[in-house]
């Protein structure tokens, strides 16, 4: 995905008539891997209560070897080489995989780094100083140079209109990826089941489905006692939870 965003961000700087520009929007989150697909381009435009930086590389390692023991449950492995089960649940490390998964973590930790160095004209050592996992909000992630400046989705299709040289009148399509997913593809998805076929007649069947649930939709009064259901907000349609939901700045 960076590399999709620098190659975007580049052809838009060698021809800016027929490419077209791209700008970073952090909404709520975009630390970690997010962040690091923001390093593309330029400009980075973050909410002052983004979550963003998170610089820095984990690895978890699980090891049931005790509970398995105390259970008496013994695992054999049929093996060719030393470490095809390397990230095996029954045994810890040995002293030569935590060393390959450590020289693995700072491997990619360097290049996390080189990447935010290009991108944010930092020096590898100041990247470090910043990174190492710390997470900032977007206030200080302006501040410290890590974001260009503070805005939106409304303040970055301004940034877009303007380098794209389209006259203030003119009305931009927004399309947002991926689609949406519902409660049933989130469990389809858990469980290893295709949710979606990209053929042109399951994507008319979608449409169409979409618009019946639009001219079937429910009253306010009911979406309102839906929304109190555990986990309800996250499979309302976009932009319903802020109508239906009351906001407090207390």
């Amino acid at each position: 995905m960076w590399r999709e965003v620098e190659l975007t961000a580049a052809a838009h700087a060698r021809d800016p008539k027929f490419e077209p520009p791209i700008v970073v929007s952090m909404g709520d989150v975009a630390a970690s891997g997010g962040y690091y697909v923001a390093m593309g381009t330029r400009p980075v435009l973050a909410d002052p209560l983004t979550i963003t930086g998170s610089i820095g590389v984990i690895s978890i390692h699980p090891d049931l070897s005790g509970l398995l023991g105390k259970l008496g449950i013994s695992a054999v492995t049929s093996k060719q080489g030393k470490n095809p089960d390397i990230n095996a649940l029954w045994r810890p490390y040995t002293d030569d995989q935590r060393a390959r998964i450590q020289a693995s973590i700072s491997s990619t930790y360097d290049l996390f780094r080189k990447r935010v160095s290009e991108g944010r004209d930092l020096t590898m050592e100041r990247v470090h100083e910043l990174g190492r996992g710390h997470v900032y909000t977007g206030l200080d992630a302006k501040e410290l140079g890590l974001v260009d400046q503070l805005g939106g989705l409304h303040a970055a299709m301004a940034l877009v209109r303007k380098q794209a040289d389209v006259p203030r009148h003119t009305r931009l399509a927004l399309r947002v990826v991926p689609d949406r997913m519902t409660l049933v593809d989130l469990l389809l998805d858990a469980i290893g089941v295709p949710r979606r076929s990209d053929e042109p007649s399951a994507r008319a069947e979608r449409r169409r489905a979409k618009r019946s649930r639009a001219a079937l939709r429910l009253p306010p009064s009911v979406d309102l006692v839906l929304a109190k259901l555990p986990l309800s907000l996250l499979f309302l349609e976009p932009g319903q939870a802020h109508a239906i939901t009351t906001w407090s700045m207390d």
